[in-house]
């Protein structure tokens, strides 16, 4: 057989001859090659597929766009549901990572198990990197949803949030809602035609558009809390025939053009052809100021703009402290208080409520040291410390402190500014210009207003009147005069009484079988009568000589009368007394006197008065 090998391998370079002699004993002479054919899967061997990585990022759209690609790696790639938590698990980078080995960690030593389940890592995840109230906002930004720039724009952030709300509605619904939040004018233009789908109301906004451009207007129109910018070819306000804010507004909208050397309609003051005297400088005074100042005006929508404050709302909560009256202001009833008062107001730090002052002259923004002292505000060492001289004449205050101030404004205005902290007593916060700045805002002088930019929204924060507090200070001394004169105007007297504890504590277990034993010696009323006892016999020694009274009965009042008449014939319907069968019985008016009878001591009226002049010697 090897043999056979040899010859057959030296014989491999030979003719055909040769190997038609010799066979390969080990071949199999049925076997023939498949055809070559392409595996359908080859492709997804060149298809190279990841798992993102996610840092922990604060964004709650990266971390949802993050989420949705892994479930979509998931289900491309069959992974199983053992290795989901492990595949994340890996792609957790920083922050992300670092809290996913803490929660593992933190399960282990409570006795818990790790976390094995993908939809329980989801949980966990949305838990940590995702707002409680992250769908609530997307509801609220899609209902308030209003055009600020161009239509593009505005559709972008329209599919946007309605991809992510994932809203059931109809298409009729969804074009309405569309067509709700394009600006005024597109929305007049459209309203001529019928529309289906959203895509056929995009079309035809960006064909009104063009022609809003074309034609000379602004363009899109302002949205919720937005400042646009008044195109080149607009009049400013401050030159319009119109007075007030309204009818500038309404100028820039209409969006044509006024000369002002002919005053008619249609062209500019430099396109116009007629003569304009002498004026000529004074023209160019004013091209030059629309030129340099019609960029500078900011347009709102007066419609959407809300108003907050005043004195028809007060703010909710406990008050941070009882206000010193004795700085208050002059009433000046007559006078009209806008015209001098500052823009003051009453805000919400922590559910207390603070006294609130926008001042412009202020160069700061100032928080009373005693606000931060209660509330336990955080603060942190000025970056620049700097003195202040104009809170105490002649003497100078360091600020060293600052605080980060959060306050809301009668529950619909929430906003917070870093304040530096002193002490002062004219409010609890002082907002200044870098508020005013960062706000945007605009101070009505004649409203004594503040209109301010926060969150693409317009609010108009209105003043109040300080109150001056006319309560009499409490007091617990009155004269004799003055306490008649407030019994007559208020009808009547309210007397504090205290009230004696006349409960007796338990007596001791020897005594209260003592009491039990004698108790009818001690009754809870008195006897009917006195006790059986000897009459009691009277020896009365009469003056040698002196005469007999026989005195008429004292004057006294029928009140008085009728009283001794009542307790002289209580008495003897009691037995207490007996009627005198003596010739010589003289009235007379009883007093207390101190008896004892039977043991008990009771007390009865007797009176000497009378029996003093007489002959009857008195014996105490």
């Amino acid at each position: 057989m090897v043999q056979g090998l040899q010859v057959s391998r030296a014989g491999s370079g030979g003719s055909e001859d040769s190997h038609s002699h010799f066979d390969n004993p080990f071949g199999d002479p049925n076997w023939r090659r498949p055809p070559f054919t392409h595996s359908p899967y080859s492709w997804e061997r060149n298809i190279k597929i990841e798992l993102p990585e996610f840092n922990g990022s604060l964004n709650p759209d990266e971390f949802v766009d993050w989420i949705n690609t892994v479930e979509r790696v998931f289900d491309y790639g069959d992974v199983s549901e053992e290795k989901k938590v492990k595949l994340v698990a890996i792609r957790l980078k920083g922050r992300a990572s670092a809290w996913w080995e803490q929660l593992q960690g933190t399960r282990l030593r409570r006795g818990k198990g790790k976390i094995r389940e993908w939809e329980k890592m989801k949980k966990k995840l949305n838990e940590q990197f995702l707002p409680f109230n992250y769908m609530q906002n997307l509801y609220k930004n899609l209902h308030n949803l209003k055009q600020v720039g161009s239509v593009d724009e505005y559709t972008e952030a329209f599919h946007q949030l309605v991809a992510r709300v994932d809203l059931n509605e109809s298409e009729d619904q969804m074009v309405a809602r569309y067509i709700s939040g394009l600006s005024i004018t597109i929305q007049d233009a459209l309203a001529m035609q019928t529309l289906w789908t959203v895509s056929e109301a995009y079309n035809r906004a960006l064909v009104a558009e063009k022609q809003e451009k074309r034609n000379g207007g602004q363009g899109a129109s302002s949205g919720v809390g937005t400042q646009n910018r008044v195109d080149k070819a607009s009049t400013p306000a401050q030159n319009q025939p119109q007075s007030g804010a309204s009818g500038a507004r309404s100028q820039f909208q209409s969006g044509g053009f006024k000369c002002f050397k002919c005053g008619e309609p249609g062209h500019k003051s430099s396109d116009c052809r007629k003569a304009s005297g002498g004026r000529n400088k004074a023209l160019f005074i004013e091209e030059v100021m629309e030129q340099g100042c019609e960029d500078d005006i900011p347009v709102y929508d007066e419609e959407i703009c809300e108003e907050i404050g005043g004195d028809d709302e007060e703010e909710e909560g406990y008050a941070l402290m009882i206000k010193k009256t004795l700085l208050t202001p002059k009433d000046a009833s007559n006078e009209d208080w806008l015209r001098t008062n500052i823009f003051y107001t009453t805000c919400n730090v922590g559910g207390r409520v603070c006294n609130m002052i926008i001042d412009s002259g202020s160069c700061e923004n100032v928080v009373s040291q005693e606000v931060v002292d209660k509330l336990q505000l955080k603060v942190e060492e000025h970056p620049h410390p700097y003195t202040l001289s104009w809170f105490k004449k002649g003497n100078e205050i360091k600020v060293t402190k600052r605080c980060l101030v959060s306050f809301s404004i009668r529950q619909k205005y929430f906003d917070e500014a870093w304040c530096d902290v002193v002490p002062m007593d004219a409010c609890h916060i002082l907002l200044g210009r870098p508020w005013q700045y960062d706000r945007h805002s605009i101070h009505d002088g004649k409203k004594n207003t503040y209109t301010v930019l926060k969150e693409k929204r317009q609010f108009t924060l209105l003043p109040m009147k300080e109150k001056v507090n006319t309560k009499p200070p409490p007091t617990t001394l009155l004269a004799s005069k003055g306490f008649l004169k407030e019994s007559h105007e208020t009808g009547y007297v309210l007397v504090l009484v205290p009230m004696a504890d006349m409960d007796v504590s338990d007596a001791p277990e020897a005594i209260s079988k003592l009491l039990k034993e004698y108790v009818d010696v001690f009754p809870q009323e008195l006897p009917p009568e006195l006790p059986p006892l000897r009459d009691i016999q009277h020896c009365i020694d009469l003056v040698p000589g002196a005469p007999l009274p026989n005195k008429p009965a004292y004057r006294m009042s029928p009140r008085e009368r009728e009283e001794i008449q009542r307790q002289v014939t209580d008495l003897l319907e009691k037995d207490y007394i007996r009627a005198s069968l003596s010739p010589c019985a003289v009235p007379t008016l009883l007093t207390r006197r101190r008896m004892v009878l039977g043991g008990c001591v009771w007390i009865v009226e007797l009176s000497t008065r009378s029996l003093s002049s007489t002959a009857f010697p008195f014996r105490g």
